[in-house]
């Protein structure tokens, strides 16, 4: 699939140095290798975002020249100036560290907002009790999106007391824009699947 081939990429085109700080060397994917340009853009307007924002990466470099058989996905990802996306959601901070925080498929586009399937599912599967979760992104008029979790817990749990309420709280784990609906699937289900 695409995600092999821009894992690849990504793993060759960034790289973190033996005296980086810590938080750098666990927290972030590393800084370009010589040779590879990054750019973090805006995915609606292709415009740059500034450093810090969250977007979409696009690689300029020793990168793959497409999609192997994929005339159609090689049109979509590179671009005329030579700028390749990733399909990849990341940060670039102000030393030119970047972070990758998720994959534009699996982002839940609401009201302007990119919530991410991943903060969310990761919060879902830290509550106790809760040992599957997964984030899709349901069709809503007039938002666009709006993330739906499913989740397997090992007892009834109240997802909605443990994941949504703490975020008006102190510790803010979810932001309002991210409370998702939740919708509880038992591991019998699971099992048929």
């Amino acid at each position: 699939g695409d995600s092999l081939i821009m894992d690849k990429v990504q793993r060759n085109a960034t790289v973190g140095e033996v005296d980086d700080p810590l938080e750098a060397k666990i927290a972030t994917n590393g800084r370009p290798l010589p040779g590879f340009e990054m750019r973090i853009v805006d995915p609606a307007t292709g415009r740059d975002l500034p450093q810090g924002e969250t977007g979409l990466v696009l690689l300029r470099g020793h990168t793959t020249p497409g999609y192997l058989n994929n005339p159609e996905e090689t049109a979509k990802a590179l671009r005329p100036d030579g700028f390749f996306d990733t399909g990849d959601v990341s940060t670039i901070d102000a030393r030119g560290y970047m972070t990758i925080t998720d994959r534009v498929k699996d982002v839940v586009k609401s009201g302007g907002e990119w919530i991410s399937s991943i903060d969310l599912e990761n919060a879902a599967v830290g509550c106790p009790g809760v040992t599957q979760a997964a984030i899709i992104g349901l069709p809503h008029d007039p938002w666009g999106e709006r993330p739906l979790l499913l989740y397997v817990a090992d007892d009834p749990v109240d997802l909605r007391r443990q994941v949504v309420r703490p975020a008006t709280g102190v510790d803010g784990r979810l932001q309002r824009v991210e409370h998702p609906h939740l919708v509880a699937v038992d591991q019998e289900g699971v099992d048929r699947v």
